[in-house]
């Protein structure tokens, strides 16, 4: 099923959208019927008047109506309010809605049953009915049917009187002091029953009289409407989403129930939220005591109209995650290998095309693309999940090797001391990988720091031959923490001229507690590399090629979906990295970042342990509350990289300043921490390197460990002190 692409303005009221039903029209006037001028007859041009207390969706009808008599007579129009004290009363006007001029109050006396009348009392036009979406209403049929122009004169018959049936029109909100609709939401969905709480505390605030509502688990009440509010199951809600974009909401009627239908409970909210304002504007404009909704409603708002590709309709649709950033990821489980072999081709057929194709294991990735859209697909064999990530066209992706021939230099990987003196904190860290034809990869850098630049660049130039410019072939942000960050910013504001940036890499989310404006910083930073591209939305299982080294990415903070991020070191980037040395023989690396439980439970889910396994891993989190010890005994490693300092400045959480702060965390297993003690211990484990150790730590790929497995920390610590003395 092809899903439709439907843009229509987002209007104040979905009153408004009522325009297009609000009945047949009539015959035309008889043309030798006797005629009033309106404009550009005798006299002055009739002014617009209408009620000072207006509701937005009655104002923004007094403002279509003079645009369309304007663009009938080529001339302005006058809008003005029924407040004498800033515009004086005259003879001819045209008064909408209840205004206080007594030929509108003669206009409502004569007002019959459920609708809406046009009136000529006096000199005057009078528009009224019995809420403002019928008076809305009322203003359609006077533009179509009464009106009468001829050149620039535009009339309406002398004896204009006229009463128009609103009982097809508009059906009853509330009666007898009884909300005649019952919301319906999915069954557990408790986020739509939050959502249904405010708009019924909204509701009852309003009228005074409570929503009542169920899950789609009951049946439904003989004579009773319902308000169906997100993927429910009744029968009602049947075709809903066949024109709803997965960024979009629709609002509209159906066998007499109002359907909100939305893939997102946060889109589904916004539709429940535009269906308050129309029982806003019923009860405010009800004018005889009654209230009202019209009985066609169709609103489908489209904020995306990128984000429109085929459902897949074969697996069991299980949520979209927002990232709030132009990317939606849609879950889809019971799903099995030949259905994402299947809504490939469909993709294919629905003129998407393949870009490129990854594989991890038992896991299948495959990036496409049409005019506007690109669509990341990922099947889970694990979990037998498909999800579809829908992003802008417009989005970078690395899709192109950058290995060449030249094999100068073996693959290496350098540990980075960070700048804990000058930031006065314990964290940051720092890796810096060569690869064999002579280029850079750096992951995270540290802190915001003019030494950490220094660092940095020093340590490029140094492993450069000659004078030429450093290459950085790629640069990853892990998260949005400035410990991690922070020397991407310092190295931009230095040495941005002095190197040769190719890419900077990273998915962030937009929202939570890290916040889109560092994700700006890190943009604007990648700017003053000439020449630098910015891919921002690296997925799970999409493969970086270097000249020795292979970057996968095996977790980003999209794959926690349905659950949420601990905090923000759950929302960080995990990267499997291979590297491959002249030999032919290749060893793993797992950076980790600052990972924590919920997305070391994904990866262990989504992926077998065989494609965890590293021989090297940096310990999560600088060793503090980290990554689970599930995770560190899949991925086996016989070398521990710990992004720690020995000897710290941080000026609160410790007694004392300095502070030896690795001995205080490396033997931890409290909770959080297990895999501290675990890494210490195990046999498993060969070698741990310590980062804070005043050191540049090399290893040459493949890395065989050597020697004790820890330094000795008193000597270390009394050492590192000595220095800043």
């Amino acid at each position: 099923m092809k899903i439709k692409k439907l843009i229509i303005p987002l209007l104040a009221s979905l009153m408004l959208l009522g325009l297009a039903s609000c009945g047949d029209k009539e015959e035309p006037l008889d043309a030798t019927a006797e005629m009033h001028a309106l404009y550009g007859g005798e006299g002055a041009d009739y002014v617009i008047v209408y009620p000072s207390d207006a509701t937005d969706s009655l104002k923004s009808a007094v403002s279509s109506f003079s645009e369309a008599i304007k663009e009938k007579t080529g001339n302005s129009v006058t809008l003005t309010t029924d407040n004498t004290d800033k515009t004086a009363e005259t003879d001819r006007e045209i008064l909408i809605g209840k205004t206080n001029r007594a030929q509108s109050e003669t206009a409502f006396s004569k007002l019959e049953g459920v609708g809406y009348r046009l009136d000529k009392i006096d000199d005057k036009i009078t528009v009224v009915g019995n809420n403002d979406y019928l008076i809305e209403c009322a203003l359609e049929y006077l533009l179509s049917t009464q009106m009468v122009a001829d050149g620039k004169t535009l009339s309406v018959t002398s004896d204009l009187a006229y009463f128009g049936d609103g009982s097809e029109l508009v059906k009853p909100l509330i009666v007898d002091g009884e909300f005649k609709y019952r919301v319906i939401l999915p069954d557990g969905n408790q986020d739509l029953y939050q959502e249904y709480s405010a708009f019924n505390k909204n509701v009852r605030e309003l009228v005074g009289i409570k929503v009542p509502f169920a899950y789609d688990t009951s049946a439904k009440k003989d004579g009773e409407h319902e308000i169906l509010v997100g993927r429910t199951s009744r029968d009602s809600g049947a075709g809903a989403f066949d024109n709803v974009g997965f960024a979009s909401y629709r609002v509209y009627t159906r066998d007499g129930d109002i359907v909100v239908a939305a893939y997102t409970n946060e889109n589904a909210a916004l539709g429940l939220n535009e269906l308050y304002y129309d029982i806003h504007d019923a009860a405010k404009s009800s004018y005889d005591g009654n209230y009202w909704i019209p009985s066609e409603i169709n609103l489908t708002t489209d904020y995306n109209t990128w984000s429109l590709i085929p459902e897949l309709e074969e697996a069991t649709f299980g949520g979209i995650y927002d990232a709030k950033d132009s990317t939606y990821v849609v879950r889809y489980t019971d799903a099995s290998r030949s259905v994402y072999n299947g809504y490939l081709d469909t993709l294919k057929t629905s003129g998407f095309t393949l870009t490129k194709d990854y594989e991890v294991g038992d896991n299948d990735y495959a990036l496409l693309s049409d005019d506007d859209t690109t669509t990341y697909i990922s099947y889970i064999d694990n979990e037998k999940e498909i999800r579809v990530f829908i992003e802008r066209k417009s989005t970078a992706y690395p899709t192109e090797s950058l290995k060449t021939s030249a094999t100068t230099y073996e693959p290496t990987l350098w540990q980075l001391e960070v700048d804990n003196y000058n930031s006065k904190a314990n964290g940051g860290m720092s890796y810096v990988m060569r690869t064999t034809d002579g280029k850079f990869i750096i992951i995270d850098g540290g802190y915001e720091t003019g030494d950490e630049a220094d660092r940095i660049y020093n340590h490029l130039k140094s492993k450069t031959e000659g004078n030429e410019k450093p290459v950085i072939q790629a640069w990853y942000i892990t998260h949005l923490h400035d410990d991690h960050y922070g020397a991407f910013l310092a190295f931009a504001k230095k040495y941005a001229s002095a190197v040769d940036l190719k890419g900077v890499y990273y998915n962030v989310p937009a929202t939570g507690e890290v916040y889109y404006g560092i994700k700006g910083q890190i943009d604007s930073a990648a700017a003053k590399f000439d020449g630098a591209t910015v891919y921002g939305k690296i997925h799970t299982g999409m493969t970086m090629e270097f000249s020795g080294f292979d970057v996968t990415v095996v977790c980003t903070h999209e794959d926690l979906y349905p659950l949420k991020a601990i905090d923000g070191n759950d929302t960080g980037l995990i990267l499997r990295v291979t590297a491959t040395a002249s030999n032919g023989s290749t060893q793993r690396i797992m950076f980790l970042a600052d990972t924590r439980d919920n997305e070391c439970a994904k990866m262990l889910k989504f992926f077998d342990k065989s494609d965890l396994e590293c021989d090297i891993v940096q310990l999560s989190h600088h060793g503090y509350e980290g990554a689970t010890l599930d995770t560190y005994k899949a991925i086996g490693a016989h070398t521990v990289l710990w992004p720690m300092n020995i000897v710290g400045w941080q000026a609160s959480g410790y007694s004392s300043v300095p502070q030896e702060v690795f001995k205080a965390w490396y033997m931890r297993d409290s909770a959080g921490c297990e895999g501290n003690k675990w890494v210490c211990t195990d046999s498993s484990v060969k070698k741990i390197i310590i980062a804070g150790d005043g050191q540049t730590d090399e290893l040459v790929l493949p890395y065989t460990p050597s020697g004790s497995k820890l330094p000795d920390l008193d000597a270390l610590a009394a050492e590192i002190k000595s220095r800043y003395q």
